[in-house]
């Protein structure tokens, strides 16, 4: 018997790349950059990326959105993308530059400039002291020029329409929600941690200091590999580009800066002091501990299925940060108990 067909029948994969081709030839000459002279597949992850020769002499990125469940729809993703790049572009944040995009069901793309660099989180475990010290330090800068982008004057360029929370809303209840959940989960499949009673307290006493937390446009999905870097003539590394803007939010951006320390994609310690010192402060707020924590829960819990094998490389370090949080909770609990809102402020 022969082999039995999938469904739905996979698509030939030679009409796939008519398709795509097709799409970037549109957007191409809609950005008046001419025509497709290449175009080859890039990384496939969350959505697919296709770096394209032109006409022109140029070399750019197409952007592929793939169709997730509302309301993270690939439309939504894109509007909220384009939106993301226009207004970083003018906080004089590094993004990719637009160029054109499309809406249409099926064909949610962007048409980028193509950035060079390599991934922040890869090269520098490679790099001596000196240059890893130029990259972090221009990854943190970088990523100042984000924060910058407050609230108030995101609702100004209507962040709003596309979908992002209203600048005075906070995002700290969910957060507060989040730890509690992947806490719970975390207690049920990974006994060997004992307790987590007191972490779960922390928590809860800080439900007033979740609900103040400051809101600034955040990448929302942080984490070292979305910074790109590349040397310079004096040998330095700069920032050229923070990437991935589909899910950014407003939040506190404490938040973006605990998940710096959550994924791991490569063997990789904790974000040193370079960065911080040119973000502009290292974070102190309880609030950043409890997000790592809710990170960390989260990754921790998660590792045992199958279906988050990319998580591996994760865990060690998430390993480590819950152990010695539940070697001195009482630390922790101090912190917050003397820095909590009183019930009036606003």
């Amino acid at each position: 018997m022969g082999k039995q067909p999938t469904f739905p029948p996979k698509p030939h994969r030679r009409c796939a790349e008519g398709a795509t081709r097709e799409l970037a030839g549109s957007l191409l000459a809609r950005a008046g950059l001419g025509t497709v002279v290449d175009i080859q597949p890039a990384a496939m992850h969350s959505n697919a990326h296709y770096v394209i020769d032109a006409g022109d002499g140029g070399r750019y990125m197409l952007r592929r959105f793939k169709e997730n469940a509302p309301p993270h729809t690939a439309l939504a993703r894109l509007d909220r993308e384009c939106w993301a790049y226009r207004q970083l572009a003018l906080a004089g944040a590094p993004v990719p530059r637009l160029l054109a995009w499309s809406r249409e069901r099926g064909a949610e793309a962007m048409l980028t400039t193509l950035v060079g660099g390599r991934h922040l989180g890869t090269i520098v475990p490679e790099l001596p002291p000196r240059a890893a010290a130029s990259a972090w330090s221009s990854c943190g800068s970088a990523l100042a020029a984000v924060h910058a982008v407050d609230g108030r004057r995101a609702a100004d360029a209507g962040c709003e329409r596309v979908g992002l929370g209203h600048p005075t809303a906070s995002r700290g209840l969910w957060h507060y929600e989040q730890a509690l959940i992947s806490l719970e989960e975390l207690a049920t499949v990974r006994p060997d941690f004992g307790s987590l009673t007191d972490l779960v307290a922390a928590v809860t006493e800080a439900q007033t200091l979740y609900e103040h937390a400051p809101l600034v446009l955040c990448q929302f999905d942080a984490h070292l590999w979305q910074f790109l870097v590349a040397r310079d003539e004096k040998d330095q590394w700069h920032c050229t580009a923070i990437l991935d803007w589909e899910h950014c939010d407003l939040d506190d951006p404490d938040w973006d800066l605990a998940q710096l320390d959550g994924f791991r994609f490569e063997e990789l310690d904790v974000v040193p002091h370079e960065f911080f010192a040119a973000y502009g402060r290292a974070p102190s707020s309880p609030l950043y501990a409890l997000y790592r924590i809710e990170r960390a829960a989260w990754i921790l819990s998660r590792d045992v299925s199958a279906a988050f094998d990319w998580l591996a490389l994760s865990v060690p370090l998430a390993e480590r940060f819950i152990t010695a949080v539940l070697a001195r909770p009482k630390m922790l609990r101090e912190q917050i108990s003397g820095t909590q809102v009183s019930p009036g402020a606003g």
